[in-house]
């Protein structure tokens, strides 16, 4: 059985977002081809336990940021501030002493930020996996993320460097995977011709499926990762603006914002309108609505919360951009 190193970019316990279950998903299927080991960052224990489930050759190290130090010295080099936060010299050693050491025959990367851990002399096949090509993504989400002029400013010199990286950083790879033909269209003909389709998945053994019939008629569910950018722009967008013409006509429906993040979000709970923090067992979340509602307009990320959702059984009702 061929060798596989595995590089993990950031904690996946608890699996709340769309981004880590793609990773799991990955080691799923890996693991029944490979001998794979597993390598990179975690924030507690619950991490290394989670890899487990997959593969027992696991090495994760704790997770840091950088300092502002750090992230001026990379930015002056002209090198993306995300590379200094993903930068660990203790990581870098382990990977290096990993491929002197093991007979590795492939690499594979998730995230572009962790590609500067593929050792220059590695000679087997490299492969990167991303969600999504980060540069434009933040371009979307520029204005939302840095309202201050000066801030922005920063970030879209930082923004140049990022792309650059990303254009340069193919040819240090065999193959490369991005979720979906539209994450291509804005690549250079390059980038197109380099990266192949992965798309998101779940398995569906995971999942219980409810008939509509016996579904909740009057409750609605807006489920998600609520710090994440587009994802708060959605149901900001929806509750100002959607929201309160459909319960002045419909006063018997109630809301339910579920996910990670909600009860940081500034609505306020009435007797329509319902939030709860991240719940783990997805099968509850999923069970009584009589549909899910994603009000996304700003596209990127996996959008498997509706794979998730079809997979249970709840109708789907969603913006154009939401099921791209």
């Amino acid at each position: 059985m061929k060798k596989l190193l595995y590089l993990i970019p950031y904690a996946l316990s608890p699996m709340d977002t769309g981004g880590k279950k793609r990773i799991i998903q990955n080691l799923r299927t890996l693991t029944r081809y490979y001998d794979v080991t597993a390598a990179g960052f975690c924030e507690s224990n619950r991490d290394v336990e989670l890899i487990k489930n997959y593969t027992k050759k696991t090495f994760l190290i704790p997770f840091t940021k950088a300092s502002n130090f750090e992230k001026l010295f990379f930015f002056m080099n002209n090198a993306p501030i995300t590379l200094a936060d993903f930068y660990s010299t203790r990581l870098s050693e382990m990977i290096n002493n990993f491929t002197s050491h093991d007979s590795f025959d492939i690499i594979w990367v998730n995230e572009v930020f962790m590609a500067q851990y593929v050792p220059d002399s590695f000679t087997g096949k490299k492969v990167i996996d991303r969600q999504k090509c980060d540069s434009f993504y933040i371009k979307k989400i520029l204005n939302h993320l840095y309202p201050n002029y000066l801030e922005r400013s920063i970030k879209q010199k930082d923004l140049s460097n990022l792309r650059e990286y990303e254009c340069e950083i193919i040819k240090k790879f065999d193959l490369g995977f991005l979720p979906s033909a539209l994450d291509l269209i804005d690549l250079s003909e390059e980038e197109k011709a380099f990266y192949q389709i992965l798309p998101n998945t779940v398995s569906l053994e995971d999942y219980e499926f409810f008939h509509f019939q016996k579904r909740e008629k009057n409750n609605i569910l807006l489920f998600g990762n609520w710090d994440y950018p587009p994802n708060i722009d959605g149901i900001e967008w929806f509750i100002d603006g959607i929201y309160p013409g459909i319960i002045s006509e419909m006063k018997e429906l109630v809301f339910d914002i579920v996910g990670k993040g909600a009860e940081l979000l500034r609505f306020e709970k009435s007797i329509n309108l319902r939030i709860f923090s991240y719940r783990k067992d997805l099968n509850a979340v999923f069970r009584n609505p009589a549909a899910m509602v994603v009000p996304l307009n700003i596209g990127g990320g996996t959008r498997l919360k509706i794979l998730e959702g079809m997979a249970c059984g709840v109708p789907i009702i969603s913006t154009k951009v939401g099921v791209e």
